[in-house]
């Protein structure tokens, strides 16, 4: 996985910035921008892992590691991505 994400860095940092507008990518923590990083890999390329087990994984670990607005920041940019794929899966079937 995280071949994955290395991989996948500029891609998942672009997400990152599309649904965290206000702060650029590299002024986040390491801590949020490496739980973000690590949970819209794993919501765009491990389907087997239900998404609000992603969200809630990462939350947790915002939650441990990171600063007291770690896990709101988190959960909003994660919910938001969840959301939009969501979104798009469903236009996809339609």
């Amino acid at each position: 996985m995280v071949v994955g994400i290395t991989q996948e860095g500029s891609g998942v940092d672009e997400i990152i910035s599309r649904y965290a507008p206000a702060l650029p990518v590299r002024l986040l923590s390491i801590v949020d921008r490496n739980i973000l990083r690590v949970a819209i890999y794993e919501l765009f390329h491990r389907d087997h892992i239900p998404r609000n087990v992603v969200i809630n994984e990462a939350v947790e670990l915002a939650s441990m590691f990171g600063s007291e607005s770690s896990a709101r920041f988190v959960n909003g940019v994660l919910g938001s991505v969840a959301h939009d794929l969501q979104t798009s899966v469903d236009s996809a079937v339609n």
